[in-house]
């Protein structure tokens, strides 16, 4: 492919540079949802054996090594960081532990050229910098994780098509002043599903993407909620991204900050969020973190009916269950 990279590049390992450009930063966990084994390469007992003996580990699958038969995605991810095109980048340490996180790849400039050059680049590419902040690398892949697991979910139903599925952007970004003051709509991400088996005109479903991390406070919070509530009502929304409604799904980092969330926008008096309560939607990382797919379950609650579980899209796929799966908010 290249005659100056000290590796062959296979077109899987493009699309997985691909893949690190896209999402800014990916763990193996992550690529591993997005690059499966290949099952038509090893023998079923073997996958059989391997899955068993992962079903039977005490951790999650964000503790499993990735070394099971079928993949040798580990391998090429070392390769391509020794060619210079991936960086692990350090996590820290798990919470209440010694342990590591797995690291995080990121995209060279290196990385970033060769995209480039096999025209792969979708977007702008972020290229890791020496100041990278560990909250930014956390809350990136927190988004990323959503975002897969949308997309996986998206692929199991044969009636579903994600038209948008967009991560933050400057163009996604909106401020705006009015008598009440300044306002701002800054979403993690973007998505709209259509589901072509509704009929016309009431099939699609789009949302804006909120990772929360814990570090906001509640008065701050509250304002967030109600300039989103500002956006779709003073028109902005449908004049800037040509659709009338879109509800606000918002990700916890733990069931804990999930319901604390979910109680500021249900039962907080508020003028600008009265008629737009229905639109909020909230969870924890945890309810999908072991079954990506339920992203598209009744996972969620909503902050105008709180006791009733919710889904992003009017006919919910199953929920999968897990050991580890805590109870959600």
């Amino acid at each position: 492919m290249n005659p100056t990279l000290p590796i062959h590049l296979e077109d899987r390992d493009l699309a997985m540079l691909g893949a690190v450009a896209e999402h800014r930063f990916l763990t193996q966990e992550l690529l591993l949802l997005l690059f499966p084994p290949d099952a038509a390469r090893t023998p079923l007992k073997a996958i059989t054996a391997a899955l068993e003996k992962r079903a039977a580990a005490a951790g999650r699958i964000a503790e499993f090594s990735g070394k099971y038969v079928g993949s040798n995605l580990g391998k090429r991810l070392r390769l391509l960081s020794r060619a210079g095109l991936l960086v692990r980048v350090a996590r820290g340490l798990k919470p209440g532990t010694r342990v590591m996180k797995p690291s995080a790849y990121a995209l060279t400039a290196a990385g970033r050229k060769v995209l480039v050059a096999s025209e792969r680049l979708r977007r702008p590419a972020h290229a890791i910098g020496p100041a990278e902040k560990l909250y930014f690398v956390e809350h990136t892949l927190m988004i990323a994780r959503f975002r897969i697991g949308l997309a996986l979910a998206v692929g199991e139903r044969a009636s579903l098509e994600l038209v948008e599925s967009q991560r933050e952007h400057q163009q996604l970004r909106f401020r705006w002043q009015d008598i009440e003051g300044h306002h701002r709509v800054c979403p993690d991400g973007f998505l709209v599903i259509i589901d072509h088996s509704a009929p016309e005109g009431r099939n699609a479903r789009a949302a804006f993407l909120e990772c929360d991390r814990g570090t906001m406070n509640g008065e701050d919070l509250l304002q967030k909620f109600e300039d989103y509530a500002r956006f779709e009502a003073s028109g902005r929304l449908e004049k800037l991204l040509g659709i009338a409604s879109a509800r606000i799904v918002t990700v916890a980092k733990d069931a804990t900050r999930a319901s604390r969330l979910l109680t500021i926008a249900a039962e907080t008096e508020s003028r600008a969020l009265e008629s737009y309560r229905d639109r909020f939607l909230f969870t924890s990382e945890d309810a999908y973190r072991d079954a990506p797919t339920n992203v598209l379950a009744q996972i969620w609650r909503a902050a105008d009916q709180p006791t009733e579980r919710a889904s992003i899209i009017p006919s919910p796929i199953a929920l999968r269950h897990s050991p580890s799966q805590k109870e959600k908010p």
